[in-house]
């Protein structure tokens, strides 16, 4: 294994996964409602990774051959991100926010609910987050996908493994972080504080996103 490009790729996945976006929104909220976070974290994990693996084997001729991936991907992209921040904007008008109640009762060891049905939904959702999620595609299949499919044999394995290990790491240090901070969110009006947060960096993401220009030159 090529250690210095191994290295590197784990720098820039860091700088890319670290931003915060609504994956890492997901997880943080995943958390402090006491649910399945590493569960969540697995999947996204193993979503990135696939992506990043694909982007480096495919991304130049998939721009190529399907010119309208890249404006579909933003469209669709603004549409998700206007969508979940409404959604998350009107839980945190609720008398009693939606899924917060769940971390209260946990609190109090009073919880009673059906564990695989409750997994079931948490994998559906992470998986509508991972590969959902325009932000997904455009750091890890367009930019980190663009960089690794510059290299060839174990340099490119060495590349994969990087980004992958950054996009793992950070997961699950969210989800540990997030499910420690539970307890905190006992309050009603934290958490319509913090949804009220989610759903305006939604609203600021779907700006950027509708703003942003994509230059494919070089892919």
């Amino acid at each position: 294994m090529d250690f210095s490009v191994y290295c590197a790729a784990l720098v820039m996945g860091f700088g890319l996964i670290v931003a915060i976006g609504a994956q890492n929104l997901f997880i943080i909220k995943t958390g402090l409602q006491n649910k399945n976070v590493f569960l969540v974290a697995g999947v996204a994990s193993l979503c990135d990774v696939a992506l990043i693996v694909l982007g480096t084997a495919f991304v130049g001729r998939l721009i190529q051959s399907v010119p309208l991936f890249i404006p579909v991907m933003k469209w669709a992209g603004c549409l998700f991100l206007v969508y979940y921040g409404i959604a998350t904007l009107a839980n945190a008008l609720r008398t009693t926010p939606r899924g917060f109640e769940d971390t209260e009762r946990t609190v109090h060891g009073t919880l009673a609910h059906s564990r695989h049905a409750g997994n079931v939904k948490l994998v559906m959702a992470a998986l509508t987050f991972s590969l959902l999620n325009p932000h997904v595609y455009l750091d890890l299949f367009l930019i980190v996908g663009n960089f690794g499919s510059r290299f060839s044999g174990m340099k490119q394995v060495s590349f994969i493994l990087g980004a992958s290990t950054a996009s793992c790491v950070w997961f699950f240090l969210l989800g540990f972080a997030s499910k420690k901070a539970a307890r905190l969110f006992k309050k009603r009006v934290v958490t319509r504080c913090l949804d009220a947060a989610v759903a305006l960096i939604m609203f600021f993401l779907a700006y950027s996103l509708y703003t942003f220009s994509f230059d494919v030159t070089g892919i």
